[in-house]
C-alpha cells in the first residue's frame, strides 16, 4: 500500500468515518436451531436466521416446532411463528421437517407465550 493511499485511510479513520459498513440486508445469515430462538429472542431479534423445525402450516397459524410431539399438542412455548405468503400454496409443507430463511422478529404481543415469529421469509423447503 502506498503512503498516500494509508494516510487516506489513516485520515478518514480519525475523521470518523466509517471504511466499511454491513447494513442487515448484506449480514450473514445465522443458523439456528428453533431451541436457540425460544430460549434466547432477545438475541436474534431482526436477524437473518435460517431455522430448522417441524412445519405445521394450517388456516388459522403457521409455526415450526421442535418436535413432532410439540407439534400434536400445540404448545405455543415450543414453537416459533411463520409469516408466510398467502398466495403460495404450502400446504405440501405440512407436518414436514423443514428449513426457513427469513427474518426473526421477537413478538410477545402478538401472542404472550411464542418466542416470536420468522417473517419475510425467503425459502421454505422440506428435508427428506
Amino acid at each position: 500500500m502506498s503512503m498516500r493511499a494509508l494516510s487516506f485511510f489513516v485520515a478518514l479513520l480519525a475523521l470518523g468515518g466509517p471504511i466499511l459498513t454491513v447494513t442487515a440486508e448484506e449480514e450473514e445469515p445465522v443458523h439456528i436451531s428453533v431451541v436457540r430462538l425460544i430460549a434466547t429472542p432477545d438475541a436474534f431479534d431482526g436477524r437473518h436466521v435460517i431455522a430448522e423445525g417441524l412445519a405445521v402450516i394450517g388456516f388459522e397459524a403457521d409455526a415450526i416446532y421442535v418436535s413432532k410431539e410439540t407439534a400434536e399438542h400445540g404448545s405455543l412455548v415450543n414453537d416459533v411463528g411463520l409469516v408466510l405468503d398467502r398466495e403460495r400454496d404450502f400446504g405440501h409443507l405440512h407436518l414436514k421437517w423443514v428449513i426457513v430463511d427469513g427474518t426473526f422478529k421477537k413478538d410477545r404481543e402478538s401472542s404472550p407465550r411464542r418466542a416470536g415469529r420468522i417473517v419475510d421469509v425467503v425459502n421454505i423447503f422440506a428435508v427428506d
